[in-house]
């Protein structure tokens, strides 16, 4: 997005007022100002749009309110220079009542985040964090709290070992949060695509830091996205998926559900995580994925295999109505199981198991699983259906990419 200069000033400038919606901090209106000490820092600014019962007055009246800040923007407005920005707002046509009392509000607010920023210049940034936590608990799901825990926690880590944990927050800059970033990356064996979706969690939750006024700017916003790498795909040694299917479905039962429903019905470790009683609709032969499209959280169907309606049937009649499919031990429970502990016990397993291939993970059962489907002369559209990908070119690229690593023992393997 280009920097707009502003005609009271040639040296200072701003990134015009936009409307952002999502399913966790709602409707807002974000822009930013350059800050007249620091040359070239932004500062973000939000305001929330009020809750109107109808989607599109809302969305005309955000609108409005966006035009009015541009508009302000455009002739000087520049928060950071309360004074100036009085001045300007006089010159002004006047607009709606309703609209001028809504800016002068907002002046009133930044000008009361910038007293609180004064006060909060020696809060380090764990206090930061506290200062957040309740909130988050209580505003957000608790899928998308662990996603704003996972940077947290890191951060917090990195903060004590680098012995900068007493710090003040403000001293946290871009530099900082570029070394944390590629750090956590290595030590944790992140690919590119990894590091740019902890980036998205960590400016998020900066974000916050910000929105509450207690640090200036986000540290991560600016930090260039990382060139992606084609996903690394591996398929399973159908003699090692054989031996594991056997050992698991004899000694470890509830982690066998789960693994024929990441080689049957596709579904990702974290997503098995969210299946509650409720998603199994046993009669049709189904179960309900809650599925993540960017920041929202889709439910939508795949189809179960006689054998996994036979094994669920029994477990779900014993279930209470908010019990999770895996909680401790991977029983079902009232609280969800932890997000590694698949991964970590399928490591152990194939450990045990000395597999042929041991670099495979425990996700590549999806990979083997489509692999087999395709290689028996399944269609296209039900491998799309079960994958719940959107796009049937996206199910082509996929199979075939698939079935160009497969060998001709695929096609033997017993059908789901």
């Amino acid at each position: 997005m280009p920097k707009v200069l502003t005609s009271l000033s040639t040296s200072l400038g701003y990134y015009p007022a936009q409307l952002k919606i999502s399913d966790t901090s709602g409707w807002r209106i974000v822009y930013y100002v350059e800050n007249p000490n620091k040359k070239g820092q932004m500062k973000r600014f939000v305001v929330k749009v009020n809750r109107i019962k109808n989607k599109n007055e809302r969305r005309r009246y955000a609108n409005n309110l966006i035009k009015e800040i541009n508009h302000r923007l455009q002739n000087g407005l520049n928060p950071l220079l309360l004074e100036q920005a009085s001045t300007a707002l006089k010159k002004l046509p006047p607009q709606t009542e309703h609209l001028n009392n809504s800016i002068n509000a907002l002046i009133n607010i930044i000008n009361q985040q910038n007293e609180v920023l004064d006060d909060s210049a020696q809060l380090t940034m764990h206090e930061c964090f506290k200062s957040i936590d309740s909130k988050l608990r209580r505003e957000l799901s608790p899928e998308s709290y662990k996603d704003y825990c996972t940077p947290i926690n890191g951060l917090k880590k990195y903060l004590v070992e680098n012995e900068i944990d007493q710090v003040p927050a403000n001293q946290f800059d871009q530099k900082k949060a570029m070394n944390w970033l590629y750090t956590y990356g290595d030590l944790n064996e992140l690919s590119n695509n990894g590091i740019n979706q902890l980036k998205i969690k960590a400016s998020a939750m900066m974000s916050r830091v910000v929105d509450e006024g207690l640090i200036k700017t986000n540290p991560f916003f600016g930090i260039k996205k990382l060139k992606e790498e084609e996903r690394e795909i591996n398929l399973w040694d159908l003699d090692d998926l054989k031996k594991f299917l056997k050992f698991t479905k004899e000694n470890h039962p509830n982690f066998y559900i789960g693994a024929l429903m990441v080689l049957q019905v596709y579904i990702r470790p974290t997503e098995l995580l969210r299946i509650r009683k409720e998603h199994l609709i046993l009669n049709k032969g189904i179960v309900m994925v809650k599925v993540k499209k960017g920041v929202k959280y889709k439910t939508e169907p795949g189809s179960l295999s006689s054998e996994l309606v036979e094994i669920i049937s029994t477990i779900k009649y014993e279930m209470l109505p908010n019990d999770y499919l895996f909680s401790r031990d991977f029983n079902f429970g009232g609280k969800p199981l932890s997000k590694d502990v698949f991964n970590r016990t399928f490591k152990r397993i194939k450990e045990k198991l000395k597999f042929r291939k041991p670099n495979v993970k425990f996700y590549d059962l999806k990979h083997t699983g489509v692999t087999i489907m395709a290689e028996k002369g399944i269609p296209l559209q039900k491998i799309q259906k079960q994958c719940r990908h959107t796009s049937i070119s996206t199910t082509e690229k996929y199979v075939g990419r698939l079935t160009r690593m497969a060998d001709e023992n695929y096609i033997n393997f017993p059908e789901f």
